[in-house]
């Protein structure tokens, strides 16, 4: 019975003296403690750490900046490859990933900022109003405008939204620079929400040419029919009176005098018959050509019309203006 009880209290005093298990390190210590070793260029020991860091971390920035100093630690061994892969996983995590001139050395920070040019362009969505939230591929990215915001190349279903409610689309291709060298590529997208006016110019107004045959055919019936009547009234005033006196005259020199005046108002009177049919010939020609113009032809009142804007998901179309 002794013998059971100081077993048990051994047991007991063993269990006590056994050191308790040290509580899981956090990503972040982890990566303190790697970023401690690379200082002191243990590059082994630092890339260790940096992959407990890794597989305790969940949220992308900070898995970003561990792949980001796992490629540095790879770079110092020598091992370029490795390291290129590293600094594109942690583009991956993170576009906007940028950094600063003292976080690396400069050839290594200069080989980062190559692989962030060949995989990110730095997007900008303006529009002629600053009112809407901005929507690439479903996330929403911001209210208007979006200034220089990194993506990664790609296609992409840019979105403006108002009220809840797309109001215009754009499918875009972002393109990375073709020379990593040179930078990170940009891209400018523009929404125009207000709907483009265009003047419309009238219709041409009746030939010059047809009015002016038109007018003038009329002005010559009106001034033959105003012939016509002069001539008629002289010779039949002319003519009436040489008739009277050719009755009554006796002598014949008088008589083949007042029958040349009487031959002469004839004349005048055929003058005026002829005159007569131009004037009416005229006036019926002028009038049917004013009236036969073309409708093409007839004075139009100009119209604005205004561009139709389409909304997604069945919108409908603007449009203002006389037509």
């Amino acid at each position: 019975m002794t013998r059971a009880i100081l077993a048990g209290m051994l047991a007991m005093i063993s269990l006590w003296a056994t050191p308790r298990p040290a509580e899981a390190e956090t990503a972040e210590a982890l990566l303190n403690k790697g970023l401690e070793s690379y200082a002191m260029a243990d590059f082994a020991r630092a890339l260790k750490s940096f992959q407990a860091a890794e597989a305790a971390a969940e949220e992308p920035g900070l898995k970003a900046k561990i792949k980001l100093y796992t490629g540095a630690a790879l770079w110092e061994q020598g091992k370029q490859p490795l390291a290129r892969e590293a600094f594109g996983a942690a583009v991956e995590l993170a576009p906007a990933l940028a950094p600063a001139a003292g976080d690396l050395k400069p050839a290594i920070l200069e080989q980062f900022n190559r692989v962030r040019a060949g995989m990110v362009v730095l997007l900008t969505v303006e529009a002629d109003s600053d009112a809407g939230e901005v929507r690439v591929g479903g996330e929403a990215v911001g209210a208007l405008p979006v200034r220089r915001r990194p993506m990664p190349a790609g296609k992409y279903k840019i979105e403006l939204h108002r009220e809840g409610k797309a109001l215009l689309v754009k499918g875009v291709e972002l393109s990375p620079s073709q020379d990593p060298a040179a930078g990170i590529a940009t891209r400018t997208v523009r929404f125009t929400t207000r709907p483009k006016v265009q003047k419309v110019a009238p219709p041409p107004g009746p030939s010059t040419t047809r009015l002016a045959l038109a007018y003038g055919t009329l002005g010559l019936g009106v001034a033959s029919a105003v012939g016509a009547g002069v001539l008629y009234g002289v010779g039949i005033s002319n003519g009436s009176e040489s008739h009277e006196a050719y009755e009554a005259a006796t002598d014949p020199a008088v008589i083949l005098e007042r029958r040349a005046e009487v031959e002469s108002a004839q004349k005048l009177v055929i003058g005026g018959h002829v005159l007569a049919g131009v004037a009416a010939v005229s006036l019926g020609l002028g009038l049917y050509q004013l009236l036969t113009l073309e409708p093409k032809e007839q004075p139009a009142r100009s119209a604005t019309r205004v561009t139709p804007v389409a909304l997604p998901g069945g919108g409908g179309i603007l449009l203002r203006g006389d037509f």
